[in-house]
């Protein structure tokens, strides 16, 4: 039991140590005006953003910040519209993929059809509209993505989305914000290898969420 004691002791003392090693300006920064009711952790990213391929794909780091925070916390996840000739487009598939509950199903085939097939490199907003809706007759969602296209509702999460983004600033992705007062600084996480970057990154946001 003593043995026991001990390495539990050990052990939050090891987190004690770890947590109290993030530091403001390194791995994160507190942001000059803060957005108050917010999402707890909202994530920002782009379909068109190579690093936001490699964050998710590679990296996994929103899987692991998943794994780290409070039960009942929820990470928000919000396309940008800023980058790319059809950001707007790619952000209301990713609103519609939300709402049918298929996101973590589109999410990878969207990434893999803007950064490794390359299918929207187009002037023809109809092949991207196709294109699209090809990738959600996959999950068994097209009926539902054509009617999606043409709801109020629709419009109205489309807003939320771009105004979410401009409340916070955001003008590069990906970026992860916490509690509306803190933004990851990803050139402060540990690079070592791609799991400690994920650990380190899922930590900090962890810290911030006890801030």
């Amino acid at each position: 039991m003593k043995k026991m004691g001990l390495f539990l002791m050990g052990l939050s003392m090891a987190f004690m140590v770890s947590a109290t090693s993030f530091k403001e300006g390194k791995q994160y920064e507190s942001l000059k005006e803060p957005v108050f009711g917010e999402p707890r952790v909202a994530e920002f990213f782009s379909f068109y953003c190579g690093h936001c391929y490699l964050f998710d794909k590679d990296l996994q780091v929103s899987q692991q910040i998943k794994k780290v925070i409070p039960e009942g916390v929820k990470i928000e996840q919000y396309h940008v519209e800023f980058l790319g000739t059809w950001g707007k487009e790619l952000t209301e598939a990713w609103v519609i993929a939300k709402e049918l509950k298929v996101a973590d199903k589109i999410k990878p085939l969207l990434f893999e059809a803007v950064q490794t097939e390359k299918k929207l490199e187009t002037k023809d907003a109809k092949a991207v509209k196709a294109v699209i809706g090809e990738i959600f007759a996959k999950v068994g969602k097209k009926a539902e993505y054509d009617d999606a296209q043409e709801s109020f509702d629709l419009k109205s999460l489309l807003k939320q989305q771009e105004e979410m983004a401009e409340k916070l600033k955001v003008n590069g992705v990906p970026a992860v914000y916490v509690d509306g007062k803190y933004r990851i600084k990803s050139e402060g996480i540990d690079t070592t290898s791609k799991a400690a970057y994920a650990k380190e990154y899922a930590e900090v946001v962890k810290f911030l969420l006890n801030q």
